[in-house]
């Protein structure tokens, strides 16, 4: 695996703050966080980040255990549903969190039948450019893994849409993201004149 600064070399390290919310979730719900997604895209890319989307194990002691933690921490519950995780069979529930003077956060919870390995996490990203996944090493420090299709888009300034049966949703999310990311063009391999693309 490439090291990502030097590839990226102008993004610099993660901020520490991530590292810290990572540590606590794990803490407070005894697994092992995954970052995965838009934040790991921006922050390699340049690009303002908006919230973090964590991704852990589902179980509903995790589940109670965090909301205590995080809430005892002065954070409040919000809808706050990633408009690529809504509806997914894999997403058993999706958790926001937000405290003034921080960045938000999405805890995404999996059905422990899915691949919940880094790489798995990642590669259940809808575009190429989002798979990428962090999470803290048992030395303390952070570890990356990230499929091809990851390198591909983020130095080859595209979006290419991999993940299929909710096409449409993942299209409105590319509309959105044209605004972050205006020179980067959309890459579409499995949509065909047959494709279902009815809004879900």
């Amino acid at each position: 695996m490439n090291n990502l600064h030097n590839i990226f070399p102008a993004s610099g390290p993660l901020p520490a703050d991530w590292r810290k919310v990572l540590d606590e979730i794990g803490q407070a719900t005894s697994t092992n966080p995954v970052l995965s997604g838009g934040a790991l895209r921006d922050h390699f890319l340049g690009a303002p980040v908006k919230d973090l989307d964590i991704f852990i194990p589902w179980s509903m002691d995790a589940l109670n255990s965090l909301n205590e933690y995080l809430e005892g921490r002065g954070y409040a519950r919000v809808q706050n549903i990633p408009p690529s995780c809504e509806g997914l069979g894999e997403v058993v529930a999706v958790v926001g969190y937000s405290k003034f003077g921080e960045i938000d956060l999405n805890v995404i919870f999996l059905d422990n039948a899915v691949d919940l390995s880094p790489l798995g996490v990642a590669q259940r990203n809808d575009f190429g450019i989002c798979q990428i996944a962090a999470w803290i090493n048992e030395f303390g420090g952070w570890s990356f893994d990230y499929t091809t299709a990851f390198l591909t888009d983020a130095l080859g300034n595209s979006f290419t849409l991999l993940r299929q049966g909710d096409e449409a949703r993942s299209l409105r999310r590319f509309e959105r993201l044209k605004e972050k990311y205006p020179d980067h063009k959309l890459v579409t391999p499995h949509i065909t004149p047959t494709t279902n693309l009815l809004p879900i």
